[in-house]
Order: structure tokens, then sequence, then C-alpha cells
């Protein structure tokens, strides 16, 4: 049963790249399909890119060894600011009509600059993707015994095929078929788990923080200094709060050119909105 839906959900992604490769003739509608997605698929698809096997490894495991501290402040920095800095910096790139904002580099300065920051954005994209391919094959090598190299091979060569054949529309609808599979699974793990414990949800994080599994940095003053030595710091913690909802609205390429996908700026604000809550909802449910 485990393999026949592996093997379902493979077929319909690349369905999904067959379906949308039909039509794509103009550069427009490959890399950012036709400028005529709906907001809300975007924005499923925007928080999707930032969801991975990285993300469903990391975060319960990180809270379960050291408590809920380095995932508290995005949640209550990032929708205040992911505003102002979309109207700031990603209502101006649809304006500008670009498809990516490397393009206002060159633009602003010459191509020598736009080719060093694609390139680097290039390189570190890289790295985040070796660390999903690493995580999703761990996650089957536990769960299977399947050695890590099949793992990387299957997703990666999927991937590839199914986004290169249908372009950002099959990016999308693949992440919002991804979207409706991994918050499905979400909730009936959540309710199994809440329906196993005595006192059901609300004690299950009572209990929580009655183990020291909550925000137990806090009362560290080590918590507040700036020594490289301490494992979080709250100033670092908070400039990077900071720091990720500018940079997504201003030079991350695979947040901007899903928005860049919507009709104009009031539709992509609509799916950065969504994007942005739905990021916070996944955080929380994990």
């Amino acid at each position: 049963m485990d393999y026949a839906i592996i093997g379902a959900y493979l077929i319909a992604v690349l369905w999904i790249g067959f379906y949308f490769s039909k039509g794509e003739n103009t550069s427009e509608n490959y890399l950012l399909g036709g400028r005529n997605m709906p907001f809300l698929a975007i924005g499923i698809s925007c928080m999707m890119s930032l969801l991975s096997s990285k993300s469903l490894v990391m975060v319960p495991g990180e809270i379960y060894n050291n408590g809920l501290t380095l995932f508290i402040l995005t949640p209550l920095v990032l929708l205040p600011l992911s505003i102002p800095c979309y109207l700031l910096f990603t209502k101006f790139y649809f304006k500008l009509g670009s498809y990516t904002p490397y393009e206002y580099l060159e633009y602003r300065y010459d191509s020598t600059v736009r080719v060093v920051v694609a390139v680097s954005a290039f390189y570190g994209r890289v790295l985040y993707v070796g660390m999903v391919l690493y995580a999703t094959s761990k996650i089957f090598e536990g769960a299977y015994g399947w050695p890590a190299w099949v793992t990387i091979a299957l997703v990666g060569v999927f991937g590839v095929i199914y986004t290169v054949m249908g372009g950002m529309k099959a990016v999308v609808w693949t992440d919002v078929l991804q979207f409706f599979v991994l918050f499905g699974g979400f909730a009936v793990i959540v309710w199994v788990l809440c329906r196993s414990i005595d006192g059901g949800p609300l004690e299950a994080v009572l209990c929580t923080f009655r183990e020291g599994h909550g925000l137990p940095q806090f009362s560290d003053p080590s918590f507040y200094s700036l020594s490289p030595y301490v494992r979080l710091l709250f100033f670092l913690m908070l400039w990077n709060a900071v720091i990720e909802p500018l940079t997504s609205a201003c030079s991350d390429q695979i947040n901007i050119q899903r928005l860049l996908s919507t009709r104009n700026w009031r539709e992509g604000f609509k799916s950065q909105i969504t994007s942005t809550v739905l990021g916070i909802a996944s955080v929380l449910i994990m």
C-alpha cells in the first residue's frame, strides 16, 4: 500500500508537468505562468517552497530537544514586516515588468553585478536543495531502508522532469497538490496524538512547558548576551526574524518569481498574505 501511494503520487506530478507542457511557447508563459496565475495557488506555492523535508525533520526535532525558542520570534515579526517589505520591493518589480530581481541590478549597475549576485544566490540555493534531499533520504532510510542515493536520485529526477516540462504552472500546481497531501497528513497526525493524550491538546501544550520544552532560554541571562559560545542568542534571532521577510521580498528569486506570476501587484499582495499566514500555521502545527 505504501509503495502504491508513492507510485500514484509520482505519476500525478509527472502528469501535471506533462499537462502544462502544452502551450508553453513564450518565456512569459514558461517562467511566469503567463502572469495570470490565481493568487491562492501562488500563495500556497510560496509557502510550500519553504516547507520541505528539512522542516519536517528539523522543526519538531529542535523543539523536542531544546524547546520553542528558535521559532517563537519569526511568527511575531514575520506578518507585520512582510507587508511593508512587499509594498517597498516586490511591488516595484511588478512595475518594472521583470522576470527576476537580478534584472534590476543590471539596469541600475551593470551585467557584472547582476551575474555575481545571481550566481551567489544560485550557489546558496544549491546548498539548500542539497540539505533538503539529504533530509529526505534519511527519512526513507529510516522508514524503508533505502540507501541515501536512491531517494536523492528519485526525488531529484522526478522534480527536474516535471519542472522542465511544465514550467511555472507545473511547479505551482504540484505545490498545491503537495499542500493538501502534507496538511492532510498533519491533520491526521495531530488528531491521533491529541486523542492519545489525557487532557487533549491543552494538556499537550501545558505538559510541554512543565517539562522544560517551552521557552527555557528566555530566563537564562546568557541568552541576551553576544557570546559566540551560546547556542541561541536573542538579538541574533531577532535580527534573523527581521532579515527574513526583507530578503524574501527584495532578493529571493524563489518567492519573487512566483509572486510575479499573478496578474498584478494587488493579486501578488494577497498571495504574500496567504503565504505568510500559512507559513506561521505550518510552524505551529509542526
